[in-house]
C-alpha cells in the first residue's frame, strides 16, 4: 500500500466534509491475512462474527452478545501498519452503511481513569443477582476496551465494530485491498478458488505468526487452568458471591506458571492476557 496517495485514486482520500482532511476517511475496512478467507467471504457475502470483544468479552458465556467483526477508520493511504498486523486482504465499505448495520466506533478508556472506573462499576452493578443480557449496558460493552498507557493500547487502530457480524451484497462494497493494490471493480476479484469451507475461524481481527498463535494458545489454555475469572464459574441465579482471594498482577500470574518464559514470547503472553477481560491484569 503505498504511501501519501501515491497509487490511490484520489476520490478515496480525504473526507466528504473536506477532501484536504487527509487524516479523515469515508471508508471502514475489515482485514484478514488470509485470502482463502478473503474468497470465502464475498463468496458468502458475510463477515461472520466468531470471538467476542469488549469490555465483557470473558461474559460471552452468559450473555451471547458479545461476539463482533472489527474495522478501522483509518485513511486509505495510511493502512500499512494495520495491515502489517491483521493481513492485506481487506473489504471496504461507507460508513453510512456499516452505520445502518448497528456498527459504532470503539471507546478506549483509559485504566484506572475516572471514566474507566465508572463503567466498570456500572457492569459490576449489572452482575448483581442473576444477570440479564437484555440489560442496557451489554449493548455497549462490545464497544468498550481498556487500555494501560504505555503497555496495552491499540486505539491508533481507529476502530469500528458491528455485534453479531456483516452481511452484505456486491454493491454494499466500496472497494477491496489485495496485495497488489485497491480493486473497484468485483469482477476484477476472481472468487473462481477452491471451495474453502468458511468456517469462521480466520475472520478475527488480530493475525499473527500460526506457530506464535499456537503456543500463546496453548499457554493460555495451561494459565486459565491457574488464574481464572471466578465470575465465569459461578451460576449467576444462586446471588451475589463475596470472594477473598490474592491479588496479583498479569505478569505476576504469568510468571509463577511459566517461570522460563522470557523476552517476546512472555511480552505477547501478558498483553494478549491483558485483553481478554477488564478482570484479566488487575486482580485474579
Amino acid at each position: 500500500m503505498a504511501q501519501d496517495g501515491e497509487g490511490i485514486p484520489e476520490h478515496l482520500l480525504g473526507y466528504r466534509s473536506d477532501p484536504k482532511w487527509r487524516d479523515m476517511s469515508n471508508w471502514l475496512v475489515h482485514f484478514t491475512d488470509r485470502e482463502e478467507t478473503f474468497l470465502s467471504i464475498l463468496r458468502d457475502g458475510e463477515i461472520r462474527a466468531v470471538r467476542p470483544f469488549g469490555s465483557a468479552m470473558n461474559l460471552e458465556d452468559n450473555l451471547h452478545n458479545q461476539k463482533a467483526i472489527c474495522l478501522s477508520e483509518i485513511p486509505v493511504d495510511q493502512l500499512d501498519r494495520l495491515m502489517k498486523r491483521h493481513g492485506r486482504w481487506g473489504l471496504a465499505f461507507t460508513r453510512n452503511f456499516i452505520r445502518a448495520a448497528g456498527g459504532a466506533r470503539v471507546w478506549y478508556l483509559d485504566q484506572d481513569m475516572p471514566t474507566q472506573l465508572a463503567f466498570r462499576e456500572l457492569g459490576t452493578q449489572a452482575m448483581r443477582g442473576s444477570i440479564n443480557p437484555a440489560d442496557e449496558i451489554w449493548t455497549l460493552t462490545p464497544f468498550v476496551d481498556r487500555v494501560a498507557p504505555g503497555k496495552y493500547e491499540f486505539e491508533w487502530e481507529r476502530e469500528w465494530r458491528v455485534v453479531g457480524g456483516l452481511r452484505f451484497t456486491p454493491s454494499d462494497l466500496a472497494f477491496t485491498l489485495t496485495p497488489d493494490g485497491i480493486s473497484q471493480k468485483m469482477e476484477q476479484i476472481s472468487i473462481e478458488a477452491p471451495n474453502v469451507r468458511h468456517d469462521g475461524t480466520e475472520t478475527g481481527w488480530v493475525a499473527i505468526p500460526e506457530a506464535v498463535g499456537n503456543e500463546l494458545d496453548r499457554m493460555t489454555a495451561e494459565f486459565l487452568e491457574n488464574f481464572s475469572d471466578p465470575n465465569l464459574h459461578l451460576t449467576w441465579e444462586k446471588g451475589e458471591y463475596f470472594w477473598v482471594v490474592p491479588e496479583w498482577r498479569t505478569g505476576e500470574a504469568v510468571e509463577s506458571v511459566f517461570p522460563k518464559l522470557e523476552g517476546e514470547l512472555l511480552d505477547q503472553l501478558v498483553d494478549y492476557l491483558n485483553g481478554l477481560s477488564d478482570q484479566v491484569g488487575e486482580s485474579q
